[in-house]
């Protein structure tokens, strides 16, 4: 799988997994940071799930830090 954050401008920020994982239900958390560690403010953000049947996008609102 290929999991990643994006901003609004549809810059990606954060890569949350990018590997191989078995058929089932997985939990990955997201700390509110980008991949340099920063802290990233409210806003909307845009999850996108990419796996070999497809690809899944998902608008997400961050409040507060």
């Amino acid at each position: 799988i290929q999991l990643d954050i994006y901003n609004i401008k549809g810059q990606r920020i954060k890569t949350l997994a990018s590997e191989l994982m078995k058929v089932g239900n997985h939990e990955i958390e997201w700390d509110g940071r980008n991949d340099y560690g920063h802290c990233l403010g409210s806003g909307i953000y845009f999850i996108k799930l990419m796996t070999e049947k497809g690809v899944n996008v998902v608008k997400m609102v961050k409040i507060g830090r």
